[in-house]
């Protein structure tokens, strides 16, 4: 693909399992770190990104995240910088970190809340998040950064896929790559590994995802 000089190129990419995904506990803000699964993944992915000839990583402070992109780090030799604005979405608010199995004795009315996609104290509300990727996307485009690796998470891309590319993200698996192209403002997508997408009809349960949304 023939790149003019004043393209960026943004990539994403998604951790591999953490720890919460092993021990059953809600994720959001809780930090777990990455199981031995997740530190493979890593590890195999930098391989896979090794001829991106990124400039500069930026990773989402949270331990999955971070702990990928050092890994990532030190297999394709570029150095890396935290960027709070590539946090994961706070899904769970007061119940991150809290076993599933638990929250069913300890905190029935927090999982009633959720399941019935109403607000849970320290959450953070669909709109609200989609006006920080917003801002994410803003602030990378200013960056004198040509090309840009960001690990992130899950909530993050597909709010990028669906509010700013116009497309419905059907699946995404744990590290999955999103690769852009962009031109001005204008985004072209020129990789896309262990996800997919659509334009159109939405396939899964997108209400849920944007739970807490102010209509």
């Amino acid at each position: 693909m023939l790149m003019k000089s004043s393209d960026k190129i943004i990539y994403l990419f998604r951790h591999g399992q953490e720890m919460n995904d092993v021990t059953g506990k809600f994720g959001g803000w809780s930090d777990p770190t990455l199981s031995q699964k997740g530190i493979a993944l890593a590890k195999k992915s930098a391989v896979r990104l090794r001829s991106k000839r990124f400039e500069i990583i930026l990773t989402s402070p949270l331990k999955r995240a971070s702990q990928s992109a050092v890994i990532i780090s030190r297999i394709i030799k570029v150095p890396t910088k935290e960027f709070v604005y590539l946090k994961e979405r706070n899904t769970y608010g007061i119940l991150g970190g809290v076993s599933k199995a638990s929250a069913k004795s300890d905190y029935p009315e927090l999982l009633k809340a959720y399941n019935a996609q109403e607000y849970i104290p320290g959450a953070e509300r669909y709109d609200d998040f989609k006006n920080r990727v917003e801002v994410l996307i803003e602030k990378l485009l200013e960056m004198k950064y040509q090309r840009i690796l960001c690990v992130t998470h899950g909530y993050l891309i597909t709010t990028l896929m669906e509010e700013f590319l116009g497309l419905n993200r059907e699946d995404i698996k744990d590290g999955a790559i999103l690769g852009l192209k962009s031109t001005g403002k204008k985004f072209e997508i020129i990789e896309a590994q262990n996800l997919t997408y659509s334009e159109g009809k939405k396939t899964y349960d997108s209400n849920r995802y944007r739970k807490f949304k102010k209509e």
